[in-house]
């Protein structure tokens, strides 16, 4: 676990921070090599449906944390929306990722399923890269259990060491193995089908 990268004055580089930003640009830099190497699609708008997403996306996953952890933020209220402090949750961010894409495509007058299935194999890509920043951070800690296969000795949120499922690497092997998946049927799919192969 290395939850810090490095300290600069006051600012911290935390690693959830810098692989969930390393995951979010190789999601889109995924995106537009497959939109140029597939000429003769209709790929317009894919980088604003792209942001409009992401944008969507964090902002669920921090009502989400925000309000899974309400207890804390009633006495803290001003951190709330101090997303940089860290504190997104999965739970949050897919659907309402989901939702902002659809209200874009509503906006823009396009199937939501043609900017959907673009964006899939970088959703899958990313969730890579979101199981990978938990691993680092110690979030998305697995339940305690006794010594076995995929266990190890591992912090929780609050630096408390137990004997627990890796779900962190798990998730990320999981999660590779749906990116594989989903890199493979591209274009082998009807409209929306490799969307929902990925959610």
């Amino acid at each position: 676990m290395l939850p810090i990268l490095g300290r600069y004055g006051p600012f911290f580089l935390y690693s959830y921070t810098v692989v969930l930003s390393l995951g979010i640009l190789a999601g889109l830099g995924l995106t537009a090599w497959q939109v140029r190497s597939r000429p003769g699609t209709d790929h317009t708008g894919w980088l604003d449906a792209a942001l409009a997403s992401l944008a969507a996306a964090i902002l669920g996953g921090r009502i989400a944390f925000v309000l899974a952890h309400a207890a804390y933020y009633q006495a803290h209220p001003a951190e709330a929306w101090q997303f940089w402090q860290g504190g997104l949750s999965v739970d949050g961010a897919i659907p309402a990722g989901m939702a902002g894409l659809w209200l874009w495509s509503q906006f823009r007058r396009r199937p939501f399923v043609h900017d959907a299935d673009w964006l899939a194999p970088a959703g899958a890509l990313l969730a890579c890269f979101g199981w990978l920043a938990c691993w680092l951070a110690a979030c998305a800690y697995g339940r305690e259990s006794s010594l076995g296969l995929f266990t190890a000795d591992l912090p929780d949120a609050f630096g408390v060491w137990a004997v627990r499922y890796q779900t962190q690497l798990l998730g990320f092997v999981y999660s590779l193995l749906a990116f594989g998946l989903v890199w493979w049927q591209r274009g082998r799919l009807r409209p929306g089908q490799l969307f929902w192969l990925t959610v």
